[in-house]
């Protein structure tokens, strides 16, 4: 069963634990009006920049609250640890250092964990490219080796029909098309 979260406060209401938490970073260039995607060696689809929280980008022990008894008790804390999150794989990717407080929020999914260990939560974040970035492989990351291409690619919303365009059209990771659609129809994209 996948739950979509439409901001942060509705996590409280379902308290859950939660095994693994992901971030994902849709990194817009509004002059172009496109939005920035990867492709790693090990995987079929693209996908946003992003990946898992770890305990170091942890705010004063919230994500131990929420992993091992479901309960999220400061919506801030637990924010300002996604974006401390977001920055750092933005760091490690792409060598991009961002100011964590543009990071916009567009919406979160959770998702069962397939071996029944609990659920995922993956949250997705919207951040506005600087005008003069441009992806390379050959600048120094941490997880370069993995990375094999980018793309930007422009998206189009028909309000009328739910139907979100991908130009060009590529296989982008299932949560993470979702997570875009998501913040289209919302209008946060």
């Amino acid at each position: 069963m996948n739950l979509y979260v439409r901001n942060l406060q509705e996590l409280q209401r379902f308290p859950t634990v939660i095994s693994n938490i992901f971030v994902g970073i849709i990194l817009c260039n509004a002059k172009e009006n496109s939005i920035l995607v990867i492709q790693e060696s090990d995987k079929q689809h693209s996908r946003f920049p992003g990946g898992g929280v770890e305990a170091s980008d942890d705010y004063k022990g919230i994500l131990s609250d929420l992993k091992q008894k479901g309960l999220l008790r400061d919506i801030g804390g637990f924010l300002n640890t996604l974006k401390h999150a977001a920055k750092r794989e933005l760091k490690e990717e792409l060598a991009l250092d961002i100011d964590e407080a543009q990071l916009t929020f567009v919406c979160g999914l959770l998702t069962e964990d397939q071996e029944g260990e609990g659920r995922h939560l993956k949250v997705f974040f919207k951040y506005p490219l600087p005008e003069n970035f441009v992806p390379s492989l050959d600048v120094p990351s941490v997880e370069a080796e993995r990375l094999i291409d980018f793309h930007f690619i422009k998206t189009t919303y028909d309000p009328a029909r739910q139907f979100l365009h991908l130009d060009p059209f590529l296989l982008l990771s299932r949560d993470h098309f979702y997570a875009l659609l998501q913040g289209a129809k919302n209008g946060k994209l």
